[in-house]
């Protein structure tokens, strides 16, 4: 049976905490705006969220990856939980897509090694599979 990521109850929050996860990465400027003003920038941008709903710990990429909320009491530990099953999921899925064929087994590894190597660590949850 599929696992589910997203309880009903929780899809507003989690939305809009990705929405905001998402403006952060591509917007240049904006988390420094949200530093400097930061219920400035959720009236202004529209967010329904408190500020310390979308504030997380950093994520230490040389360990088990895990998304932490900076503030537990917030809306934040939704998406961490949303986050962190989604980490574990891909920890399965990588350990059990190896292939049995020996060339396509290499393939994977070279593909994971010139990631590392290209990306970083960060991008250690790539599920590499040579067939789809």
């Amino acid at each position: 049976m599929r696992q589910r990521f997203i309880e009903e109850k929780d899809r507003f929050y989690i939305g809009w905490i990705k929405r905001f996860l998402e403006y952060d990465s591509m917007i240049p400027g904006f988390i420094e705006e949200f530093n400097d003003d930061p219920e400035g920038v959720m009236k202004k941008y529209g967010f329904p969220l408190a500020p310390e709903d979308v504030i997380f710990l950093p994520i230490d990429f040389t360990k088990p990856k895990v998304m932490t909320a900076r503030f537990p009491e917030s809306k934040a530990p939704i998406y961490a939980d949303f986050i962190n099953r989604k980490f574990r999921h891909v920890e399965e899925l990588l350990k059990d897509c190896t292939p049995t064929e020996k060339r396509f087994a290499k393939w994977r590894e070279n593909q994971i090694a010139r990631c590392m190597l290209d990306l970083g660590p960060q991008y250690s949850s790539i599920v590499h599979i040579p067939i789809t």
